[in-house]
């Protein structure tokens, strides 16, 4: 005969509280749905470890004749270690997957520094530069972006940023010094991958700035990033 959940043994808090864990998760997910990034479900993914913790403790106490000769705490124990044993595989998976892919990318930034040392580079915001990572964090350093800036021009005084999606050219300080750039007698080497062109980026210079191309020559591809290298010519 199975056994049944007495009624007066019902775990009414925890039952509420793994209700209110159930419909936090799904809130979060409805609200992220229309633009899913994993990082958004931390919260979610620390809440579904408490609800599972709750549904062994409620299950505990619903079925107890089952659960007899058999220590709750036994069975989180058990939990904790398989939690931390998948986990552990995950990130070595994830740290091999990621120094692999870094070894990959770092190709590109590798060639230009090693033929084009003192060229002008212009490249895109999701390319793999230490440059524009450092530019674009410093939108984050508040009252003292500005500084940070400053400090990133004259460190890195030849590096611009293309965004084609908003058909915008950025320098680290102003219009001014680009086309100070543009002007120079150095070479200019660009870098386009799948969100940028070669060509919205000359029809851009030669739109809003005292530049006229040449031509351009393809001198470095890169197939995992899917990244190519460009050297730009200026007329003379």
């Amino acid at each position: 005969k199975k056994s049944r959940p007495a009624g007066n043994n019902f775990p009414n808090k925890e039952y509420r509280l793994l209700l209110g864990i159930f419909l936090g998760i799904s809130l979060q997910i409805i609200l992220i749905s229309k633009h899913f990034v994993p990082r958004y479900m931390m919260t979610s993914v620390i809440l579904s470890l408490t609800g599972l913790f709750l549904i062994i403790y409620i299950f505990s106490k619903l079925y107890s004749s089952r659960f007899k000769g058999l220590s709750i705490n036994l069975i989180y124990l058990i939990l904790i270690v398989l939690i931390i044993r998948i986990n552990i595989n995950r990130y070595i998976t994830f740290y091999d997957n990621l120094e692999h892919k870094m070894k990959e990318l770092i190709k590109t930034p590798d060639f230009i520094s090693k033929n084009y040392p003192d060229a002008v580079v212009i490249t895109g915001h999701k390319s793999f530069n230490e440059q524009i990572a450092l530019f674009l964090g410093s939108a984050f350093a508040g009252s003292q972006s500005y500084r940070d800036k400053l400090i990133l021009k004259e460190q890195f005084p030849n590096q611009i940023m293309y965004v084609d999606i908003f058909d915008e050219i950025y320098d680290l300080s102003s219009s001014t010094h680009i086309q100070d750039v543009l002007s120079s007698n150095k070479k200019m080497v660009f870098v386009e991958n799948s969100l940028n062109s070669i060509d919205s980026l000359i029809i851009k210079l030669e739109k809003e700035y005292v530049f006229e191309s040449a031509g351009y020559t393809k001198v470095f591809e890169n197939s995992f990033s899917n990244e190519k290298v460009y050297e730009i010519r200026k007329s003379p």
